[in-house]
């Protein structure tokens, strides 16, 4: 089974790349360069507003150093516990793109024309991308869908006191945002020593178990059930700095 990695550059890819390679072989990765920071300002205005693009760039900016800085033992403590490995990608199994839906992303695809494709953070693929070859994409999802869709879904449930879909999701791709079929979901559990920063290391420690089940479903023939994903939908993006501090403050939500 030849897999193909379709992802974003930093720790979580490597998490996946590490936590799945041993007993999969993934034979190629694609990486994709970030979007620029003024470009992704621009489209978030044009899309929910000033106002509010201000104070998440704010957040980002401010709260996730702080954080990250102050739950070095906590990161590390999760990562052993999970066998989270940050190990870098072997150079030969690696090419870059500027991103996954340009011309040269696709001629990479199809080149190396494998029978599945993994997504791990990285733009909303194009249909142009999705069709391009008759084979699954499969994506790992920080949140439960499609109630949680977009970023940070496991914040956003404990922020909006939904414990019961703070979890993760390993979903077919489809032209949608988080919209595929489900393969399967997961809660997560926390405690008063996480927070922002962390809640996606339990995501992704539960997230590769699940894809490692389904890996083997599709590795041994057997039949995947597609779950459709229905109910209430919503799609969320980064907290405002504002909100941040409101959560935090009154909810007791870090």
């Amino acid at each position: 089974m030849k897999i193909l990695l379709l992802a974003g550059s930093g720790k979580s890819t490597r998490y996946l790349f590490n936590g799945l390679n041993p007993e999969f072989k993934i034979g190629k990765v694609i990486i994709e360069k970030p979007i620029s920071r003024r470009v992704l300002i621009k489209r978030r205005i044009r899309r929910i507003g000033l106002t509010k693009v201000i104070g998440q760039v704010a957040f980002m900016i401010i709260v996730p150093s702080i954080l990250r800085f102050f739950s070095k033992d906590r990161i590390s403590e999760l990562e052993e516990m999970y066998s989270l490995s940050t190990k870098e990608i072997s150079k030969d199994k690696l090419t870059c793109v500027s991103s996954v839906n340009d011309d040269d992303c696709l001629k990479k695809i199809k080149n190396y024309n494998p029978d599945l494709i993994l997504v791990n953070g990285t733009r909303i693929l194009n249909s142009r991308i999705i069709e391009s070859v008759k084979v699954p994409f499969i994506n790992i999802h920080v949140g439960i869908t499609p109630t949680y869709r977009g970023v940070h879904g496991g914040y956003w449930a404990l922020a909006n006191n939904d414990i019961e879909n703070c979890g993760v999701t390993i979903h077919f791709i489809d032209k949608g945002i988080d919209t595929g079929e489900i393969i399967s979901q997961e809660k997560i559990n926390i405690n008063s020593l996480d927070n922002f920063i962390t809640y996606p290391i339990h995501q992704y420690g539960i997230g590769i178990t699940l894809f490692r089940e389904a890996l083997k479903k599709i590795k041994n023939g057997e039949e995947i059930i597609r779950i459709k994903a229905t109910g209430k939908s919503n799609l969320f993006y980064h907290p405002t700095v504002t909100g941040y501090i409101y959560n935090r403050v009154f909810k007791k939500i870090k």
